[in-house]
This record gives structure tokens, sequence and C-alpha cells, in this order.
């Protein structure tokens, strides 16, 4: 078994008795806190010899606490510097679960090391002062890279069983290096220990303590935290926050895991590369196991040597009282530095704190692309003057960058998807090809770099540059879900050199021919294509490839266009959690976002002895509690049973001929047995499901309107039927009647989203009857009324009101409420409410006292394919109908079943309200359900009952 089976091994361990691991780790530190660390340093040591000096942790003499002073200083900054650069590190992570992840590993591993070094300590010493000095070096050598970058290993996925198996995998990857690293470390630190002072041994002994602690921590504690956040996470749903990291992140980690079979997602025609760097890891490998055998040997000999004979201690720390005993001999160098101890500890934090600047100077660059680190093109030097504008924008734009340095993000491609808004500074112009292969693209070879020569270096570069994009909060506008609009003044604040290197119109319009060319545009480049009319803002979203980039894009365009700079209207449409690219080409145009309704449930009803919910997507209150009360209703008397009338989805077309005698005899043409045959046959040719049923026509004048009706499986189906009608039209009629005119294919006979008597005598779509017995204890107990109450109120309303007002086809309550509920949580098309609406409902009292209650619809326009169906919420609703896409089986089962269902949850609606109506109790639930007191405060609206 390799070591990587045991690490293996372990991390499945560490997963599995995570609680114990953790409680093991504090109880060993807890024990290891010597039970006298608090005792009063000035009593006397029972374990004392008579020579022993109580007095200071490790004598030094007088003469050398200035040199003491001076390299204990040197390390107390190193410590602040290593520990505020893990800090501004810490700044930077993205995810949550990492920074919390981090500062446990931290705070572990400093509570262990605590414990430990003071049972170490504790041993010699009597006060606490050099615990202060072994705190400084753990600081010194903790580095929480390695910590970092194996919790974004494991958090790449975001379902429990996958960061479990990763955790596995990346301690079995990483625990083979990561013990040769801690064992070269421990080992060239411990050279201090043979050095024979006895201060320096202490700060050796301490700092190879908090090495191996780190290595400890690391595989113990690590994975077994790392477990339980996630379980804890996702225990309180409270999500996963899944790592999505860049391609120079991706390949930090596998350089750090060291793995060959790592695979970066997009990472082509890299091979040799990887290849060159696993030589290059196995190389450093062997170098390190060379080193520590080395290393081993010098340690085994020298202590050998002085156990056998052991050296004497020299005189820094030998227990001398001499004062002047720095003075005499070879010693005179070190008592000059430490009687001027004061001035060299002030020159070390003064070093100390200009690395510090410098550090944050450089990490500004880095964050800003600064170009002055780019080498000159073609081997010449940069112009003096170009240098100054880049001078001159870094000191302008320099407190910007500094205090959003926490929102940076390094990469081009999450830059272009982020909606953040972002001050974007481009790279200088022409770098060389050598500075922009270093700077290292994610996927292009060398060859494709060559392939772009032919364009603007700059241009051909920009996939390999990290583009460093910075929130600015002070412009930002925050929307809905987390958006924040591009800032509105950034154009405005270029300055001439940012805009020299801006691209001209000419260049963007060619790039954008580029198969990869939009992506290599900067938004500000794609709205300029938009303002001089080379690219129609309808066609962002397949213009760039990409929907979202292309809605954001518009979003932006139409508020600076139409709204002003700042927040606008649009600022709070939502934005995010949106698939764009589905609804490209299929549900809608000029994007800029989506809204959102709330979707309740009635139900369960029983229909046709299976029971239903039925998903109502409404804003209007009581709505869904009016139908969920008419379906518990139902419920107590055995549901509701369904029947289908008719199937038929109809197109009308306009014919136009020289004569009314000529329109006559076409349409007898037509209706000919034989006739039919034929155009049946060529409007079945054109779709699998489309099935011709019969062909209608009137006469007006010249004018012939033909009525077209045809089976179309689970489609809704009206595109499907004006394909078929188009090719009888174009063949058939005008090789027969080569004197039509075919003046528009849909003539309004259809009748297409508008009330018209055909669709309520004829029918259109599904033609669906629906009844239902309600028993007179079901009538007093859940409705509280009776049956000549409710038969009453239907007759005077429904049928004499509807019929005193010329209604045509609402001879019901409010169908149509339920109809457009049902509609938009399934993804119909709502204007086809107006004609699904047709209703009838007849209420009838029977001998039992009970009634019973029915309602036709002779025209419900319903598919279960097409259209918005397949949204991710109408096609969720769907999924709970049970009616989700097309019935392989039986086509147009699906549809036919969603029919049923409309006809069902209107019935269910129209018995409640009849029974509120009865009762006088609509105003009193509408007072209840549908008011809202911030509406009618602010708006002074008012709800009108139906």
């Amino acid at each position: 078994m390799g070591i990587e089976s045991l690490f293996a091994l372990h991390g499945s361990f560490c997963i599995s008795y995570s609680w114990e691991v953790i409680f093991i780790i504090f109880s060993v530190s807890f024990c290891a806190i010597p039970g006298n660390m608090f005792q009063d340093a000035n009593l006397p040591s029972t374990a004392g010899t008579s020579n022993a000096i109580p007095s200071t942790p490790l004598y030094v003499p007088a003469a050398y606490r200035g040199l003491d002073a001076i390299f204990m200083s040197l390390i107390r900054c190193a410590a602040i510097l290593n520990g505020y650069q893990q800090w501004k590190n810490l700044k930077k992570v993205d995810g949550r679960i990492i920074v919390v992840l981090l500062s446990l590993f931290t705070a572990v591993s400093s509570f262990v090391f605590s414990s430990l070094a003071l049972n170490l300590l504790n041993k010699s010493i009597h006060h606490l002062d050099d615990f202060r000095d072994a705190l400084f070096l753990f600081v010194l050598f903790i580095d929480l890279s390695k910590v970092g970058l194996f919790a974004q290993y494991v958090l790449m996925v975001q379902d429990k069983a996958s960061i479990s198996s990763n955790i596995i995998h990346g301690l079995e990857l990483m625990g083979p290096s990561l013990v040769l690293d801690t064992l070269v470390e421990i080992l060239v630190i411990g050279v201090g220990t043979l050095s024979g002072i006895r201060r320096l041994e202490m700060i050796c002994n301490c700092a190879c303590l908090g090495v191996g602690i780190r290595f400890l921590i690391f595989i113990t504690f690590l994975p077994s935290a790392l477990s339980l956040l996630t379980d804890f996470l996702a225990s309180k749903d409270l999500g996963i926050e899944v790592f999505h990291c860049t391609s120079e992140q991706l390949r930090k980690i596998k350089k750090t895991f060291g793995s060959s079979d790592f695979h970066i997602p997009g990472d082509i025609g890299n091979d040799d590369r990887d290849s060159k760097q696993m030589i290059t890891n196995r190389a450093a490998r062997r170098v390190k196991v060379i080193m520590s055998i080395g290393l081993a040997v010098i340690h085994i000999v020298c202590r050998a040597y002085r156990w056998s004979s052991p050296p004497p201690s020299l005189f820094l720390y030998e227990d001398a009282t001499d004062e002047n005993a720095g003075a005499k001999g070879t010693n005179g160098v070190l008592y000059l530095i430490s009687s001027h101890s004061q001035s060299v500890v002030l020159a070390i934090i003064f070093g100390s704190l200009l690395y510090k600047h410098l550090m944050e100077r450089r990490e500004a660059d880095e964050i800003m692309g600064d170009p002055r680190g780019w080498p000159p093109t073609k081997g010449t030097e940069a112009s003096s003057e170009g240098t100054k504008r880049v001078d001159s924008l870094f000191n302008e734009r320099k407190n910007i960058y500094m205090s959003s340095l926490r929102s940076s993000k390094t990469d081009l491609a999450s830059a272009l998807k982020s909606p953040v808004p972002r001050v974007e500074i481009l790279p200088a112009p022409t770098p060389s090809r050598k500075a922009m292969f270093q700077l290292g693209g994610d996927d292009n070879s060398d060859e494709e770099v060559v392939k772009n020569l032919n364009l603007p270096l700059d241009v051909a570069c920009q996939p390999r540059l990290k583009q460093r994009r910075v929130r600015n909060d002070s412009e930002s506008t925050m929307v809905d879900d987390g958006e924040e609009d591009y800032s509105s003044t950034d154009e405005e604040e270029e300055d001439g050199a940012t805009k020299s290197r801006r691209r001209s119109v000419g260049e963007c319009e060619a790039l954008m021919l580029e198969p990869t060319g939009p992506a290599l545009l900067t938004d500000r480049e794609v709205l300029m294509l938009v303002r001089a009319k080379k690219l129609p803002p309808y066609r962002l979203e397949t213009a760039l490839n990409d929907a979202k980039r292309g809605v954001r894009l518009r979003r932006k365009l139409l508020r600076d266009e139409h709204f002003g700079k700042g927040k606008s209207a649009i600022s709070d449409l939502p934005f995010h959690n949106f698939d764009y690219q589905t609804i490209v080409g299929a549900c809608c145009e000029n994007v800029i976002g989506h809204v959102s309704l709330p979707v309740g449930v009635a139900g369960p009803l029983p229909l046709n002895g299976e029971e239903v919910l039925i998903p109502m997507a409404t804003t209007e209150g009581c709505l869904v509690a009016s139908t969920n009360r008419g379906c518990r209703a139902l419920s107590r008397d055995g549901g509701v049973t369904t029947s289908l009338l008719g199937d038929g989805m109809t197109r009308g077309p306009c014919l136009k001929f020289p004569t009314a005698r000529k329109a006559a005899e076409c349409l007898s043409w037509i209706q000919d047995k034989d006739r039919f045959v034929q155009v049946k046959s060529a409007f079945d040719s054109t779709s699998r499901f489309a099935r011709l049923s019969c062909v209608k026509g009137i006469v007006a004048g010249r004018l012939l309107f033909l009525r077209f009706v045809a089976k179309t499986g689970d489609a809704m189906g009206m595109n499907m039927v004006s394909k078929g009608v188009e090719i009888v039209l174009k063949t058939i009629l005008t090789e027969n009647f080569p004197e039509v005119e075919i003046v528009t294919l849909s003539g309004n006979v259809c009748c297409d989203k508008k009330p018209a008597a055909i669709n309520w005598i004829e029918g259109r779509g599904k033609s669906v009857v629906a009844e239902a017995y309600v028993s007179e204890l079901t009538l007093s107990q859940v409705l509280k009324t009776t049956a000549k109450r409710i038969t009453t109120v239907n007759t005077s309303k429904n049928l004499i009101g509807s019929a005193m007002a010329g209604a045509m086809g609402g001879f019901n309550s409010h169908a149509a409420n339920i109809i457009a509920a049902i509609f938009i949580a399934t993804g119909q098309d709502p204007a086809q409410v107006v004609e699904s609406a047709n209703c009838i409902t007849i209420c009838e009292e029977v001998e039992e006292g009970g009634v019973r209650i029915s309602v036709t619809m002779p025209s419900i326009e319903v598919g279960t394919v097409g259209g918005g169906t397949f949204l991710k919420g109408q096609s969720a609703c769907m999924n709970i109908l049970g009616v989700k896409g097309s019935n392989l089986e039986s086509p147009g089962a699906n549809a036919t079943q969603l029919a049923s269902v409309v006809s069902a949850a209107v019935l269910a609606g129209e018995l409640n309200i009849l029974a509120a109506l009865a009762e006088g109790e609509l105003v009193k639930a509408h007072m209840t359900h549908n008011r809202s007191s911030v509406n009618m405060i602010k708006q002074h609206g008012h709800h009108v009952i139906s």
C-alpha cells in the first residue's frame, strides 16, 4: 500500500469521524498546557540548581542584549509582514466557506501551538517572555495558501457526496508532497538547533514545532472541519457555494496537487506545457528528497558528536555576569552593533514599513494591469510620453483601486459574464509577443497568436491578458438579486491615454466577423457599435453568442439613452437567475429582464378517478383560496368527471377570386370527398402530428374564407396548422385555381385571440365538459349554503344576467380568472384566455337536496409542448400535473389531460363563487385576502369584483 493510499484512508477516517478528530485535537492541546504556567515567577524554583538565574528566561549578558533585540526585531517584523500578507490574501478570497475555514485553521493552529509551546518552554523557564517570541515565530511560518487551494479544490462541486470524494482525493494527491515539504522545512530550520547558542536553539525548536503543528492540523482538523461545515450548510438549506475558479487558479491547484490526471476544463492545446510542468515538479521532488537525506545525515553526525563530547556554549548565551565580556577579542564587532541597537532596530522597523508599502503598490499594479511592467515592443524602449500618461492614469485612480481591492476580479471570462460594474483598465498598446505569452492566455496556442498578427496586437493578445475590473461602490446601483449596473460615468472619465488605446468602429466591426471576435470586444466597444448603427440592439444575444451579456448591455443602452444616468426603472427589473439562452428565438425578443409571479396550488381534486394538484400563478388574492375551497367540496362527493367533445385547432385563410361564382366553385371543389383526400395528404405531409380533420368555408362575395380544422397532438398547434394550410394553398389550390389570390393566411375566421361566436358554437382546440355532484351535507358544512340558493344565483347571474348583457360565451362567473392563472403557470399563451374562457355553467337542484353542476368549455387552447412550456418554472408546474412534454404512446393525451384539469378547476371555482355570492361572503373574503394596505395608501387604488 503506497503513501497515497494511506492518505486516502486517513481522509475517509477524518470525514467519517469528524467530531471525534476535532475533540481529540482539543483534548490533547488542553492536556499539554502546563498546570504551573500561572505560577508566580518570583517564587523560588524547586527544580533549579544553585547557579540558576530566575530573573530572566534565557540569560543574555547586558552587553549583548542590544544584539538580541536586533535579532528578535527582525523576526517580529518578518512575522508581522507575513501575517499582514496572509490577511490581505484572506480578504481576496471568494466564498464564505473558504474564509471561515482559513480563519478556523489559523485559530486552531494557534491554540494547539500555544499549548505545546507552553509545555515545551515551561520545562526550562519560569516566565512567559520567550512564549511571546514563540508566537511571533508561529506567525512567521504560518502559510494559508495550500489550505486555500485545498478548500478551492474540494468546493469545485456542490453535492455532499462529491465534496467528500474531493476531500479524500485531495489528501491523496497533496499528502505526499506535503510530507516532503514539511520534512525539508523542519530539517533546514533544525540546523539552528545544532548551533550551541541557547537562544537560537530555543527559537529553532519553536519554529520546528510550528511547522509540524501546521502539517498535523492540515491533515486532521482541516478535512474534518470542511466536512462538518458543508454538512451544516446543507442541513440548514443555506446552500453550498461552488468555487468557480479561473484557468490560472485551476492551473495553480493542479501544480499544487501535482497529479497528471487532474484535468483543467477548457485547457486545450496545453499538453506540452503540462508535460514540462510535471517534469519540473518531479525534478523538484527529487531535489527535495536528496536535500532531506543530506540534512538528515548532517543532523545525525552532529548530534552524535555532541552526545559524545558536548561543545561549550557560545559567549552570547552563557551564564556570565561580566558586563564587558563582549568587548574582548573577536567580539568587538558584535559589541559595536549591540551598543547602537536602538538605531538598528529603528532601521529594521523603517525597512519593514517600506516593504509593506511596496507590497501594497505591487498589488495595486497587478490589479490594474500596470502597463509599466510590460517590456518594450520590438526591442525598443517605451516612449517617455506614453510612460508619463500611464503614470498620470496610475496616480489619478490609485485611490479608487486601493479602496476596491476586495472586489477585484482577475479573469476576462468571468468579467464579461459578471453584471457587476467595473472600472476597466485596457492594456498598454502593442505589447511584445513574448510578454503576451508569459502573461499567458488560457487556451490559445502560440500558433494561434501568429494567426492573429494581422489584427492590432492588443486585440490579438486580449484573451491572454488578465483584465482587472474593479467595482466602484460610489457609482454602482444595486438591484434585485445582486446585479449592479455599469457605472454611468465611466466613458466620461476616460483620459486621453485610455481613449487612444480604444479600437475604432471599423476595427470592432471587423473583429465581430471573427468566430471568437465578440468575446474579445469590451462592453464599451460593443455599445459603440450599437450606437454607430453597425449592430442592431435586437441582435445583441446572437451577435455576441452570449445571451446574458446581450441582455445586460441592452439594459445599459436603454438606461443611458432613455432614462438618463444613474439609477433608473430598468435597474429595479430583475436580471439574474434566468437562463436567457433558452428563450433566444423561442419566447421573447429585446429581452431586458424577467418578472416573477407567486404560484399557489389548489387541491388535491379527484379528476376522473385520479387526484391532481392545480398550480396557479396569479396576483389576485382569494383566487387560489376560492378554487381550493371548491376542490375540497368536490372531493367529498367523488370529484369531477370530464369528457372530450372535440379536438381541432383551426386556421382560416382569406382567398379572393375574380367572381363570386369562382369562389363558390372552389368551396364546392374542396369539400368534395375525393378532393379532400388530396388536400389532407398535402396537409398531413408537413408534420408528424398534424392531421387534417375537415375544411369548412364561408363565401362573402368574391372572398372565400376557409376554416381548416386539424388535430395537433400534444401541441397547441396553431403554427403547425398554419404551415399545413400554407402548403395546401400554394400547391393544391393554386394548381386547380390559378386565378386565386391569397389575401392572407389568417382571415379571422379561425378565430384566434378574439371573442367570436364561431368558436363558441363550433369549438376550437379542445372542447370539454366537466360535471360533478355536490351533496346537501357538503353544501351546508363546507360551502355554508343550500341547493336552492346556489341554483337561484346561477340562473339569475350566469344565464339570465349574461343574456341580458349580450354575452358571447360568457355564461359563467369567473372562468377566465382560473384559466389565466393556470395558463401562466404552465406556459400557455395568455392571449388565448379570450376564447378559452368560453364557458357556460349549469347548476341544477336534485331530489336528494344536493346539486349537479357542470361547465361546458368548447374552445380550450392548450399544449404541453412548445411555447413557454419549456421554461424552468412552467416546466415544473407541468410536472406537478404529470403532463410535461409529448405523450409518445398516445399523442395528444397530455394536452387533453391539461384541458380536463382546466375545466375541472373552473368547475371548482364556479361552485365556490356561487356559494359565496349566495351567502353574501364575497366582499368579506376579498377584504381579507385581496387587499394591500400599502397599495391603498400609496396608490389609492380599488379592487373591482367580478
